[in-house]
């Protein structure tokens, strides 16, 4: 289902009819949302009960062309999309009630 994160980015939400095993945020590749990542995550959801939410590279912006979409990559900030990614994580803990990994989208998960 197509959702709005607090950002105002639309996100594709898919959740499984029972339990989810794990929560996983996806970012489309340049083409952004579109039928493609609507059935990954739906499959995604169905076939390995997954709580899965995809979302959009390019809120709001009209780029018709792949050359239009490569062109605004140097455009993209990154403080929005690792707030998108935090909110599209806190909406599978409300919706799924999916743990989350690490609170901070910056903290490391590794050594390096």
């Amino acid at each position: 289902m197509r959702v709005e994160l607090p950002s105002g980015t639309p996100a594709e939400l898919a959740l499984p009819d029972g339990p989810s095993a794990r929560g996983v945020v996806v970012f489309p590749d340049i083409f952004g949302l579109r039928p493609l990542f609507t059935d990954m995550v739906a499959r995604l959801a169905a076939e390995r009960s997954w709580a899965t939410v995809a979302v959009e590279l390019f809120p709001g912006r009209s780029l018709a062309t792949v050359d239009d979409r490569f062109a605004a990559v140097p455009t993209l900030l990154d403080d929005r999309l690792l707030g998108d990614a935090a909110a599209a994580a806190d909406l599978l803990v409300e919706r799924a009630g999916v743990g989350r990994i690490a609170t901070d989208p910056l903290a490391p998960r590794w050594p390096a």
